[in-house]
């Protein structure tokens, strides 16, 4: 449980460094941004993983995380962009730009509240 909450954790990071990044035009037209979701997953997973200290993230941090970064996140894109953006990153990210804006949102929405709810019923080991 572990892994699926540094896992989770990342993805959100990376979901909003990859939109703070998709406002710079230069940058944006020059990489797939959306390759920086599973960078910013993979150095979350090495910098805990190769930590002295052991790093215990629960339910409440996870929660509290998801909000904050989709405060931020609404304040960078805005009401209208907010529904465009996050999923023409993901399509862009898989290769496949035919999928509709409306599924990619819907898919990264259920993901994102089913994580949650597993991470929140689960607790890790160090918990109690």
């Amino acid at each position: 449980m572990r892994y699926f909450i540094l896992i989770y954790n990342g993805f959100v990071w990376g979901l909003l460094t990859a939109i703070i990044a998709f406002n710079n035009q230069w940058l944006e037209m020059r990489i797939n941004i959306g390759y920086l979701i599973p960078a910013v997953m993979l150095v979350v997973l090495i910098a805990v993983l190769t930590s002295k200290k052991t790093v215990i993230i629960t339910g409440k941090f996870t929660a509290v995380n998801l909000f904050l970064c989709f405060i931020l996140t609404y304040g960078v894109l805005g009401t209208k962009r907010l529904t465009v953006v996050p999923a023409a990153i993901i399509r862009e990210a898989i290769k496949m730009t035919d999928v509709k804006f409306a599924a990619v949102n819907l898919f990264l929405v259920l993901c994102l509240t089913l994580g949650l709810i597993t991470i929140l019923l689960c607790r890790p080991k160090g918990e109690h």
